[in-house]
């Protein structure tokens, strides 16, 4: 389609690499043929043309953008001339069309992925597990990098998940201060059976040298980590009423250790990835299209890290915080302990 002074004009003939474009709204009737160029039946639209070129700017952004469809609509929109506000379709049907052209490639028969979402954007296999009940993303990549990692943080979310799954489970490791995402998982519940059934077949894979993982207070996280991990040491985070023993929810050891005490980092990572899916209960398939993109993000952190870049460092403020605590906390044994609570908490705001 072409528009030229406010006429709109569609191809009419191909010939020998040449094109003849005529109007949109021809003055002929049927089997009536005319010799000579004739002129235009109607008058110019040049309102309906800045809909077109509305329309094709946002088409091709809906197809590489991240952006919910209304984010790029509007961001369109706001330049629109207010002349021309009749022509424009309803808000729902210029939206809608920039969904139909993000569309989720077809699941197969047997509700198994289709193979291109089984793997990474550079090519590795990306599907450890896959079953009615629990799919496992992770590559062979992830798991030597897993392997190194004495610190393991654990964390779920629920608004991405289909009908099918419940929720979606991430393993996280500590590599050299930044938490590093390596395995992802959907469940269908959240009971301790569900967790076993993701961690033994992840420990199958390798022979992991873990020390401590952090998760929060979810009952049946618990029970699965002290089933399969007995030797694990294993933290909780939160600041609810203490309902699990003090060995669980106390973070002393891990601040002596100066290793993270909450899974601040992962819920962070979590927000954004329930903002980049952008669809509250998601397909399974819508899924697996945005965890890999995820996965080379984390890649290409770990080839940094391992080429010692330094990593993205704390706000100076929380930096301060943590060591005045640390100052605090090793001065423990100098000072009475109605004075350590005291100077404790001017340094913890609940």
């Amino acid at each position: 389609m072409l528009g030229y002074n406010g006429y709109l004009y569609v191809v009419g003939r191909r010939n020998k690499g040449r094109i003849t474009f005529r109007c949109k709204k021809p003055p002929m009737r049927r089997n009536t043929v005319f010799s000579e160029r004739t002129e235009h039946c109607h008058a110019p639209n040049i309102d309906q043309l800045l809909v077109i070129e509305l329309k094709n700017k946002i088409k091709p952004q809906a197809l590489i953008s991240e952006e919910s469809t209304s984010k790029l609509f509007y961001s369109e929109l706001k330049y629109f001339p207010l002349d021309a506000a009749g022509q424009l379709p309803p808000t729902d049907a210029l939206q809608k069309t920039d969904r139909r052209r993000r569309q989720t490639p077809k699941g197969r028969r047997d509700n198994r992925l289709p193979y291109p979402l089984k793997q990474t954007i550079r090519g590795e296999n990306f599907i450890l597990h896959e079953d009615n009940k629990l799919i496992i993303y992770t590559a062979t990549s992830n798991f030597s990098v897993l392997k190194t990692f004495k610190h393991w943080f654990a964390d779920e979310t629920f608004k991405v998940c289909s009908d099918d799954f419940c929720q979606m489970f991430t393993l996280q490791g500590l590599f050299k201060a930044q938490v590093i995402q390596l395995v992802y998982g959907l469940l269908t519940g959240r009971s301790k059976s569900d967790y076993n059934q993701s961690f033994e077949r992840i420990i199958e894979e390798d022979d992991f040298n873990r020390v401590s993982i952090l998760t929060d207070f979810k009952s049946g996280t618990i029970e699965s980590i002290h089933s399969i991990f007995p030797s694990v040491v294993h933290k909780g985070t939160g600041r609810t009423k203490p309902q699990f023993s003090i060995e669980l929810w106390n973070v002393y050891d891990r601040l002596i250790s100066n290793l993270p005490h909450s899974n601040n980092s992962i819920e962070d990572w979590h927000n954004a990835f329930v903002h980049q899916v952008s669809i509250g209960h998601s397909t399974s398939l819508k899924l697996t299209e945005k965890i890999p993109v995820k996965q080379s993000k984390f890649e290409i952190d770990i080839a940094r890290i391992r080429q010692d870049h330094e990593s993205k460092p704390k706000k100076t403020i929380y930096r301060k915080l943590d060591s005045r605590i640390t100052r605090l906390i090793t001065d423990y044994g100098n000072v009475n302990l109605s004075e350590y609570f005291k100077n404790i908490a001017v340094n913890v705001s609940i």
